[in-house]
């Protein structure tokens, strides 16, 4: 009588099915984590709030570096000077991710493919 180890399989046994592994990688459009912030903004006017402060903040910064130390003058509000940039500034964006072939080339005139083109832009 022979007795054989159950976990003893020949190799290359058609009966065993062969382990395979798959592995896939999808590198689709990158979004910009900017414009998912923009996303969860309940209003426009909320947003341009926000963009306005973080402006605010983002010179605040820019001026202690210069002078290595930050100030404790914080602004109790934003100027209305400060909220119009702060919706150029948004806007400029957008037009930046929507438009990057016209607004990486100024100097060249929008191609007549572009759906820009019937708009005749000044970039």
């Amino acid at each position: 009588m022979q007795t054989e180890a159950i976990n003893d399989v020949p190799e290359g046994d058609p009966e065993v099915k062969m382990e395979v592994k798959v592995c896939m990688l999808s590198l689709g459009k990158q979004s910009c984590p900017l414009l998912q912030y923009f996303k969860k903004c309940s209003s426009w006017i909320y947003l341009k709030k926000v963009v306005a402060w973080l402006l605010c903040y983002g010179e605040r910064l820019l001026k202690a570096g210069k002078k290595n130390e930050l100030s404790r003058d914080v602004p109790k509000y934003i100027t209305l000077e400060v909220i119009k940039r702060a919706e150029r500034e948004i806007l400029k964006h957008v037009q930046r991710r929507a438009f990057p072939e016209e607004l990486n080339h100024p100097k060249t005139p929008v191609k007549k493919s572009s759906c820009l083109y019937k708009l005749d832009p000044i970039v």
